[in-house]
């Protein structure tokens, strides 16, 4: 068997919507987050105006020394996984950039120029084992609940990586019709009159059930909703509005917050 011998360096650049950073280097378990190079704590002090600052996250793990090219694609499914997590607790939001592949001790630091920095955020090492943490619980969901979980958290991190209204609400819109399956296919409904199957009702037989059992019965009225909204945009080309997105992306995190209370215990 091969020793763990190398590690995948990954970059990471915070998006538009906050940055992150580490006042410390951060090893938790095969994981080792590298300290951003400015104190950002004191460069921040009595200023008002931006600053023009390196924010990028450097997160390093031990992958297995002759399976380069696979272990690469599950490092950074491993990692995508803990920025979704990470993205549901602090708001901030990440995008993968680039990795090198280094010899054991032999990580390198990586800069590619400097983000324009207005807010910030300390991201701790609570944070990151919180995430890991969970992160290991949904490993040992069944497959199909697993790939829903993970599935709804990325599309919930890449609604936020967006800034174009239509673009957010459509990412939003997909994690939260995939979650939906979390409690079946849901019932179909039939026309009164004739007995045939309604079209599409098992998706607004999903979306009830789901907001109502995760959510709430106050947000039913609301899932509803954005889902006619939803076909408004698919079907008419309907703009969508900013109060809708708002709307979509709390209901999504409500519910992804809920399953991982429930599955989970230990909430984000």
């Amino acid at each position: 068997m091969n020793k763990m011998s190398e590690s995948a360096t990954w970059q990471i650049n915070t998006a538009h919507d906050g940055q992150v950073y580490l006042k410390e280097k951060i090893q938790v378990d095969k994981y080792t987050f590298s300290a951003n190079k400015y104190d950002f704590e004191e460069q921040f002090q009595d200023k008002n105006t931006p600053m023009e600052l390196d924010t990028r996250l450097i997160v390093s793990m031990e992958i297995p020394t002759g399976k380069t090219s696979d272990a690469i694609i599950q490092s950074k499914n491993e990692l995508q996984q803990i920025l979704d997590l990470i993205t549901l607790q602090t708001g901030c939001t990440f995008q993968i950039d680039y990795y090198e592949i280094r010899s054991e001790n032999e990580v390198r630091w990586s800069n590619r120029g400097d983000i324009r920095l207005k807010q910030y955020s300390h991201l701790s090492k609570e944070i990151i084992r919180n995430a890991l943490e969970i992160k290991a619980k949904i490993e040992k969901f069944d497959k199909y609940k697993k790939y829903l979980l993970t599935n709804a958290l990325n599309w919930y991190s890449r609604g936020k990586i967006e800034e174009d209204d239509t673009n957010s609400f459509v990412n939003f819109w997909i994690g939260f019709e995939s979650l939906s399956y979390w409690f079946g296919e849901g019932e179909s409904q039939t026309c009164p009159r004739c007995g045939f199957e309604l079209p599409h009702s098992k998706i607004r037989g999903r979306i009830k059930k789901i907001a109502n059992k995760l959510s709430g019965k106050d947000d039913v009225k609301i899932a509803l909703e954005l889902y006619d909204k939803r076909n408004d945009l698919f079907h008419n080309a309907e703009p969508v509005e900013e109060g809708n997105v708002i709307k979509l992306k709390d209901l999504l995190k409500k519910c992804l917050l809920k399953i991982l209370e429930i599955n989970v215990g230990n909430p984000v």
